[in-house]
């Protein structure tokens, strides 16, 4: 499918959220996942279709213009005597045929200058409301969403806080007095839900990028300047256990605390976990999250009769 017939199958909130980059939404993960997935098919195509249509109308644009000198050079040429043709210095008039060929190649260009301006407004400003979106949306979010479908029961609510900008943007830039170092930190990826089994969930992904600028000059004389980026990813899972289910593991640092709602003890386990690559994007972020939440229920162990 086109990315024009995508954008076209779009809702006004999914055109909203390519825009704004930023979801905040309490929802099932089927609807969530209804949502989201459009969005990134979308965002998967949408940079390719419109650097294609933006190469086209250039070489449309190009021959346009081609078209048009030629075609008024010729007219110049023609009715300002050109060649010599028999006595004298007067250029006998232009014949049908030459008439017809110099209005035939600037009509022409007329018509490619058009092509070109319905490219222009009918394929690549509608597709500016896409591109640009982290690939963390189809690599991390959906397929996280994913699997908490399986484990959330149908109907119930997860909340989710996404944003969707690239981490090396102004909005993320931490303030810093070196000219040759950046750091950029956004907290993109946190939510909230609840299992099947009572177990309450939040997760955090924090993303942070150091990118560091050297210019040293080489024997031969030559200035080479080195660019070295660091990205650190940091995901941080809490697993409250309903106590009437499950017990702590001997040994385990798990903390019992009441529960928010007052109607039981709750077992609540939290984990960490770092990883540091020269990658643009958390693609780890994922498997992270799923280990973690692996580990919190290895800490605990079903009560005999629950």
């Amino acid at each position: 499918m086109s990315a024009l017939a995508q954008l076209g199958k779009l809702t006004a909130e999914q055109k909203a959220i390519l825009q704004s980059k930023t979801v905040k939404l309490n929802r099932s993960a089927d609807d969530l996942l209804a949502l989201l997935e459009p969005i990134a098919e979308f965002d998967a195509t949408v940079e390719n279709a419109r650097t294609k249509a933006g190469c086209l109308c250039g070489v449309v644009l190009l021959l346009a213009f081609l078209l048009f000198v030629f075609g008024w050079q010729q007219r110049s040429t023609i009715h300002s005597g050109g060649p010599r043709k028999g006595k004298g210095s007067i250029r006998m008039r232009d014949t049908p045929s030459e008439q017809v060929e110099e209005t035939g190649l600037l009509l022409a260009a007329g018509v490619l200058a058009a092509v070109a301006l319905f490219i222009r407004i009918r394929v690549i400003n509608p597709l500016k409301v896409g591109g640009g979106l982290s690939l963390d949306l189809g690599e991390v979010t959906i397929p996280f969403l994913r699997i908490l479908r399986e484990e959330v029961p149908a109907g119930n609510l997860i909340q989710i806080h996404i944003d969707l900008d690239w981490l090396e943007t102004p909005k993320h830039l931490l303030p810093g007095k070196d000219p040759t170092e950046k750091k950029y930190l956004a907290s993109w990826f946190h939510g909230q839900a609840t299992f099947a089994d009572g177990t309450r969930l939040h997760w955090r992904v924090v993303d942070g990028l150091r990118s560091r600028t050297r210019t040293r000059q080489g024997i031969s004389g030559k200035t080479k300047t080195k660019i070295k980026r660091v990205l650190r990813s940091d995901v941080a899972v809490k697993l409250a256990f309903p106590s009437k289910i499950y017990s702590l593991v001997p040994g385990n640092s798990g903390d019992e605390k009441p529960a928010t709602d007052g109607t039981a003890k709750r077992l609540s386990v939290s984990l960490k976990k770092t990883t540091k690559t020269t990658m643009e994007t958390s693609t780890e972020a994922f498997q992270m999250l799923l280990d973690l939440i692996a580990d919190g229920y290895r800490s605990v162990t079903a009560r005999k009769g629950a």
